[in-house]
Parts: structure tokens; sequence; C-alpha cells
């Protein structure tokens, strides 16, 4: 197999005396005829012994070089190489606490993940090297791990690794190495937040990486994690809506199959939400005694699971999340009064086209009673709102600050951008036109009902 190359690897193989291997996804992708990944580079030579080689040639980045990693950079490409090397771990770190460097490429193999990952291809020969029968298993669409038992006693992270990559590429586990990863979920205690964080993000939309796989790998892969408890790791929320039935009326599932089914129906970029939207529900049966505050309920442990003190969310993305799961049951009836819809348009403008989205998932996750006529009620008013083109912000009006200001006084100045806001929300729900004049006679009563407040 000869893989089409840039110039500046062709160049760097040279230069590194041929001695410089692709492996890992890159390898992998390629020997399945798909879309191509980064390219990671490794071969034998150690972090000084490649700098000194390329001095004067290449960019290289030795921040890592004590891990034997080096960035080296050529333009627009970056590439990370790590020296041949074996790994030592302890107290369930994800990173190596001990490094020791090797010529042996089949040492090298031992210490990756999964054996379709520890494919090597030397750039300068075009020959495949694959010391663990990694094709094999490429072939078999199989996930095995490089080391036995070792691969996730060594690193807690490669359970989601695992996980996730099983759902990218429309592999299966391997036999021995589903009893290794049933072992070793508790390694997952040990990962970092962060590390956690990202990996998840990657799942929930790992069916869209590449073209092999599909919602229903997604859904396959949300439902080992329940088998498996790693969600006890991640959101242990989710685990007490197993086997919680809910009104046959609406729901052919329990809440937690209701959720899985509802998120590989959603789109990417709202499955976090989806996740999430019916969260609180255990909690607020066992409050009240019903499901009725559940959203609420929900968007506030939301702010526990995703926060500095859960999986460490940005808190644009913390709070956006929350307020889509607060609001998930708005107008779930289809019953809410246009003129109100329109005022909950203007003040959550932000989410509501994400909303219509996590509604229509919701739906499609309960599989016995339809919203479908909700959603075409509010796709429809938002989109009669913008072809009317209401004021979605208050510089939308035909007055701004100065105008109300020389009408309410110096004094009332603390009032303005309510009374704006108030302006903004009457011309949106049609009960008054947006013309300058129209609107300087409302202030006066407008001031009057804000000054009570």
């Amino acid at each position: 197999m000869k893989l089409n190359l840039s110039e500046n690897l062709i160049k760097l193989s040279k230069l590194l005396q041929g001695d410089l291997f692709i492996v890992g996804g890159f390898v992998r992708n390629a020997l399945m005829g798909f879309c191509e990944t980064d390219i990671d580079l490794t071969g034998s030579k150690t972090p000084e012994e490649v700098i000194h080689l390329l001095k004067n040639q290449f960019s290289v980045v030795s921040d890592y070089a004590s891990f034997g990693s080096l960035l080296i950079m050529a333009g627009e490409e970056k590439y990370e190489y790590t020296t041949f090397r074996s790994d030592s771990y302890l107290n369930e770190k994800h990173r190596p606490t001990e490094i020791f460097f090797t010529k042996d490429i089949e040492v090298d193999a031992k210490r990756r993940d999964f054996t379709a990952n520890s494919v090597y291809y030397n750039i300068e020969s075009g020959e495949i090297i694959d010391p663990l029968k990694g094709i094999i298993d490429i072939e078999k669409k199989l996930l095995r791990s490089c080391n036995g038992e070792k691969t996730f006693q060594e690193d807690g992270l490669r359970i989601l690794r695992l996980l996730r990559q099983m759902g990218e590429l429309n592999y299966s586990i391997e036999k021995e190495t589903f009893k290794y990863l049933s072992n070793n979920i508790s390694m997952l205690k040990g990962i970092t937040a962060e590390r956690k964080r990202v990996e998840l993000d990657k799942i929930l939309i790992c069916d869209t990486k590449y073209s092999v796989s599909s919602n229903e790998k997604l859904f396959e892969v949300l439902e080992l994690m329940k088998d498996l408890a790693v969600w006890k790791y991640l959101i242990p929320e989710l685990m007490e809506g197993v086997g919680v039935e809910q009104n046959p009326i609406y729901h052919l599932h329990d809440v937690f199959y209701h959720t899985i089914y509802a998120t590989i129906n959603a789109k990417p970029h709202i499955r976090l939400a989806t996740l999430l939207h019916d969260v609180g529900k255990v909690k607020a049966f066992k409050d009240t005694g019903a499901f009725v505050i559940h959203p609420e309920v929900g968007s506030d442990l939301v702010h526990e699971i995703l926060g500095q003190n859960g999986l460490k969310y940005s808190k644009n993305q913390v709070n956006v999340t929350a307020r889509l799961v607060k609001y998930h049951m708005i107008d779930i009836n289809g019953d809410m009064k246009e003129n109100k819809l329109r005022a909950f348009f203007i003040e959550n403008q932000d989410i509501i086209e994400d909303l219509i989205l996590l509604k229509t998932a919701d739906g499609n996750g309960r599989k016995v009673v339809s919203n479908a006529d909700v959603i075409k009620k509010w796709q429809n008013l938002w989109e009669k709102m913008h072809l009317e083109k209401v004021p979605f912000s208050v510089s939308d009006l035909a007055i701004n600050g100065t105008t109300v200001k020389d009408i309410v006084g110096i004094e009332n100045i603390k009032h303005i951008s309510t009374i704006l806001k108030k302006l903004q929300i009457e011309v949106s729900t049609n009960r008054i036109k947006n013309e300058k004049g129209i609107l300087e006679s409302y202030i006066p009563r407008l001031l009057k009902e804000v000054s009570k407040c």
C-alpha cells in the first residue's frame, strides 16, 4: 500500500534517515478505505536526535520531550512525533509516571490502546508493519486491547476511548477485551472531569465522524454504558431512570430508555441537552409524587452535573443547556396563547431554534403520542415573527434610550432599559406598532408600571 503523502512528510522521513512511521487512526482508516484523520508520527529516534536532525529544516516544539513527544511544524502542517517507548502508570493516572525509550516496534505497539490502532506505515518504503496483527482486527471490525487487561489498568480513559471508537468505526469489542473492560470500570474514578467531558462530547456524536456508523450504533454505545455502569462515573443521575416507568399514554419506555431514544434522534449539537432533558424526573417524583416539576428540577441538576463541581463545561454551555432543559415542556399541549408564546420567543430567542429541535427529539423518543402539531405551531410562529420583522432587539425599535430619557426624566434613568424591553414585547405581540409617535405615547404608562415594582 502506498499512501499519498505531502512533500513535507517525505522530506521529514529523509531527514530522519527513513526511521519515520505513521501509526494509528490514519493507517487504520486508509486500510478501511475511508476518510483520513490526523497523522501521528513515530520512530525509534529520541527527541534529542530528532531535534538535531531537523535543525534549520522544520520548527519543533519540545514541551513534552520528556514524554518522548515533539510537535513538528511545516507551514500549516503540524505533526506529533513520539519516540518508540514503553510506559509505566501508577495510581490510576492518565499520564505515564515513567517513560522508557526503545528500538523495538513491538514494545511500542503494546503500549498503545487497541490493535486496530497499532498498525505502522513506513513513509520511506511504503511498508506496513503489523506487530500485533491489527490488520486482521480491522478486517473483522474488532477492537482488541494491545496488552491484555493492562491496557485498561494502565489508563482508565481507554474505557471511554473504546466506547467512542466502537461508535465512530461501527466496530464490535473482542470477547476477551470486553471482559477486561468490564473488570476495570472503576478505573474511571481516577480520570479528571475535563477528560471525561471531552470523551463524552465525542461519544455523543460518534455516529457522525465517519460515514460507516449510524445512530443505531450510538444507541448500542449508550446502552452499553448503562450495562457496564459507565454512567455512574459520568452522569450517575441517568442510571436512576432505569426501570422508572412513565405514563403509557405518552411513553413506551422507562425514563432511561426514553432519554436514549430521544438522544439518538437529536441533532448532534443538542444531544447533550437531550441526554439531560429528563434528568430531573426521578428526583421530582421522589419529592412530589409526580413528574410535573421535572424541567425545573432538571435545570438545577444540570448546573450540578455540568458545572465546576461536575464535568466542568463552560459557564455558557451550562447555562444554555439548563435553559433548554427548563423550557422543554413549555406549551407541551399546544394551548399557549400566541401573544404569550411571542413574548416567550423574544425573551429566549437565542435558544428557540434549539428548543424546537429538542422538542422534536423528545417527541421522537416517545414512540406513542406525537408532538408534531406543537412543533409545527412553533415553527410557523417563529417564521411568521421573522417575516413580520418584529424587534428581536431593543435596537430594532423606532426609538432609543435617549428618547425614553427625555420623556421620563433623568431621575428615572434606572427604568430606561426596562421600559425599552417592555416596548419590545408590546410591539412583538402586536399590541402596538413600531412607530415613533406610538411608542412615545406608551412610555408614561409603562413608567407608572415599572415604578410600582
